[in-house]
Protein backbone atom coordinates (compact mmCIF):
# COMPACT_ATOMS: atom_id res chain seq x y z
CA UNK A 1 0.00 0.00 0.00
CA UNK A 2 2.68 2.16 0.68
CA UNK A 3 4.80 1.20 -2.12
CA UNK A 4 1.63 2.10 -4.47
CA UNK A 5 0.82 5.39 -2.49
CA UNK A 6 3.93 6.75 -3.23
CA UNK A 7 4.28 5.76 -7.22
CA UNK A 8 1.26 7.31 -7.30
CA UNK A 9 2.69 10.68 -5.94
CA UNK A 10 5.85 10.10 -8.06
CA UNK A 11 3.94 9.47 -11.36
CA UNK A 12 1.70 12.92 -10.29
CA UNK A 13 4.89 14.99 -10.68
CA UNK A 14 6.55 13.85 -13.04
CA UNK A 15 4.76 15.39 -16.13
CA UNK A 16 5.04 18.59 -14.16
CA UNK A 17 8.75 18.15 -13.91
CA UNK A 18 9.08 17.35 -17.53
CA UNK A 19 7.13 20.36 -18.47
CA UNK A 20 9.04 22.96 -16.32
CA UNK A 21 12.44 21.32 -17.54
CA UNK A 22 10.80 22.02 -21.08
CA UNK A 23 9.83 25.27 -20.46
CA UNK A 24 13.45 26.26 -19.60
CA UNK A 25 15.00 24.23 -22.88
CA UNK A 26 12.22 26.89 -24.71
CA UNK A 27 13.18 30.13 -23.39
CA UNK A 28 16.79 29.45 -23.15
CA UNK A 29 16.67 28.76 -27.07
CA UNK A 30 14.58 32.07 -27.18
CA UNK A 31 17.24 34.02 -25.86
CA UNK A 32 20.53 32.40 -26.53
CA UNK A 33 22.47 35.97 -25.89
CA UNK A 34 20.76 36.03 -22.75
CA UNK A 35 23.82 35.87 -20.27
CA UNK A 36 23.11 35.49 -16.12
CA UNK A 37 25.38 33.35 -13.83
CA UNK A 38 23.54 30.57 -13.76
CA UNK A 39 23.90 29.84 -17.25
CA UNK A 40 27.42 29.76 -17.23
CA UNK A 41 30.19 28.54 -14.40
CA UNK A 42 31.02 32.14 -13.07
CA UNK A 43 33.96 30.69 -11.23
CA UNK A 44 35.02 27.69 -13.05
CA UNK A 45 38.85 27.40 -10.91
CA UNK A 46 36.40 27.01 -8.03
CA UNK A 47 35.73 23.33 -7.30
CA UNK A 48 32.80 21.50 -8.36
CA UNK A 49 29.94 20.51 -5.39
CA UNK A 50 27.75 17.09 -5.42
CA UNK A 51 25.27 16.17 -3.07
CA UNK A 52 24.36 12.85 -2.71
CA UNK A 53 20.74 12.03 -1.13
CA UNK A 54 20.59 8.92 0.59
CA UNK A 55 18.06 7.38 3.51
CA UNK A 56 18.72 8.02 7.11
CA UNK A 57 17.64 4.19 7.45
CA UNK A 58 17.93 0.60 5.62
CA UNK A 59 15.47 -0.94 4.36
CA UNK A 60 15.53 0.28 0.76
CA UNK A 61 16.48 -2.16 -1.61
CA UNK A 62 19.72 -1.05 -3.64
CA UNK A 63 18.57 2.85 -3.33
CA UNK A 64 21.54 3.78 -0.69
CA UNK A 65 23.90 1.22 -2.53
CA UNK A 66 23.91 2.53 -5.67
CA UNK A 67 23.16 6.66 -4.97
CA UNK A 68 26.41 5.85 -3.13
CA UNK A 69 28.19 4.03 -6.14
CA UNK A 70 27.94 7.07 -8.23
CA UNK A 71 28.27 9.59 -5.50
CA UNK A 72 31.91 7.57 -4.99
CA UNK A 73 32.92 7.59 -8.86
CA UNK A 74 32.00 10.97 -9.38
CA UNK A 75 34.24 12.00 -6.17
CA UNK A 76 37.11 9.69 -7.61
CA UNK A 77 36.81 11.83 -10.62
CA UNK A 78 36.45 15.17 -8.82
CA UNK A 79 38.72 14.87 -5.57
CA UNK A 80 38.28 18.34 -5.16
CA UNK A 81 34.31 18.36 -4.87
CA UNK A 82 32.44 19.67 -1.94
CA UNK A 83 29.99 17.25 -0.65
CA UNK A 84 26.97 18.21 1.02
CA UNK A 85 25.10 15.22 2.19
CA UNK A 86 21.31 14.43 2.94
CA UNK A 87 20.38 11.38 4.89
CA UNK A 88 22.56 9.74 7.65
CA UNK A 89 23.56 6.47 5.27
CA UNK A 90 25.50 8.54 3.35
CA UNK A 91 27.10 10.81 5.41
CA UNK A 92 28.37 7.45 7.01
CA UNK A 93 29.94 6.19 3.82
CA UNK A 94 31.70 9.62 3.39
CA UNK A 95 32.92 9.57 7.49
CA UNK A 96 34.52 6.25 7.21
CA UNK A 97 36.70 7.36 4.24
CA UNK A 98 37.69 10.71 5.70
CA UNK A 99 35.93 12.80 2.84
CA UNK A 100 34.88 16.31 4.91
CA UNK A 101 31.33 17.05 4.04
CA UNK A 102 30.79 20.66 3.46
CA UNK A 103 27.37 20.36 5.12
CA UNK A 104 24.58 17.38 6.34
CA UNK A 105 21.54 17.22 6.69
CA UNK A 106 21.11 14.05 8.81
CA UNK A 107 17.15 14.25 10.04
CA UNK A 108 14.72 14.66 7.20
CA UNK A 109 13.22 11.12 8.29
CA UNK A 110 12.56 10.21 4.61
CA UNK A 111 9.96 12.82 3.68
CA UNK A 112 10.49 16.06 1.38
CA UNK A 113 9.75 18.94 3.61
CA UNK A 114 9.78 22.46 1.59
CA UNK A 115 10.23 24.33 4.70
CA UNK A 116 13.44 22.25 5.27
CA UNK A 117 14.39 22.44 1.64
CA UNK A 118 14.47 26.10 0.86
CA UNK A 119 16.98 26.91 3.48
CA UNK A 120 19.02 24.21 1.61
CA UNK A 121 18.74 25.39 -1.57
CA UNK A 122 19.06 29.30 -0.64
CA UNK A 123 22.68 27.51 0.68
CA UNK A 124 23.89 26.05 -2.75
CA UNK A 125 23.11 29.21 -4.59
CA UNK A 126 24.73 31.63 -1.68
CA UNK A 127 28.28 29.42 -2.54
CA UNK A 128 27.46 28.72 -6.37
CA UNK A 129 27.22 32.66 -6.46
CA UNK A 130 30.00 33.60 -3.87
CA UNK A 131 32.06 31.57 -6.08
CA UNK A 132 32.80 28.56 -3.43
CA UNK A 133 31.56 25.97 -6.22
CA UNK A 134 31.75 26.45 -9.86
CA UNK A 135 28.70 24.10 -10.37
CA UNK A 136 26.09 22.03 -8.15
CA UNK A 137 25.18 18.02 -9.18
CA UNK A 138 23.10 15.79 -7.11
CA UNK A 139 23.33 12.41 -7.28
CA UNK A 140 20.15 9.78 -6.89
CA UNK A 141 18.13 7.35 -8.08
CA UNK A 142 15.96 7.95 -11.20
CA UNK A 143 12.32 5.77 -10.73
CA UNK A 144 11.72 3.97 -13.45
CA UNK A 145 9.66 1.11 -11.71
CA UNK A 146 8.85 -0.57 -8.77
CA UNK A 147 11.73 -3.02 -9.42
CA UNK A 148 13.95 -0.80 -11.41
CA UNK A 149 16.13 2.46 -10.62
CA UNK A 150 18.80 3.77 -12.43
CA UNK A 151 21.73 5.98 -10.57
CA UNK A 152 21.70 9.48 -12.20
CA UNK A 153 24.07 12.48 -11.50
CA UNK A 154 22.35 15.96 -12.73
CA UNK A 155 23.71 19.09 -13.13
CA UNK A 156 21.74 21.67 -10.76
CA UNK A 157 24.11 24.62 -11.86
CA UNK A 158 25.19 25.79 -14.34
CA UNK A 159 21.60 25.60 -16.26
CA UNK A 160 22.51 23.55 -19.31
CA UNK A 161 21.62 25.17 -22.67
CA UNK A 162 19.69 23.37 -25.48
CA UNK A 163 21.68 21.51 -27.74
CA UNK A 164 19.93 23.68 -30.05
CA UNK A 165 21.50 26.82 -28.71
CA UNK A 166 25.31 25.85 -28.41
Amino acid sequence: AKLRRMQGELMCFCPFADRLEGMLERFLAAYPAWDHPWISAAHPMAPLGIVVVTSDTGLCGTYNERVLDSADRFFSENPSAQVVVVGKKGNRFFSRRGIRRAKEILDWGGRYDSARAFPLFDWLMERYSGGKVSGWAVVHTKFISALQWKPAVATLLPLALPDSVR
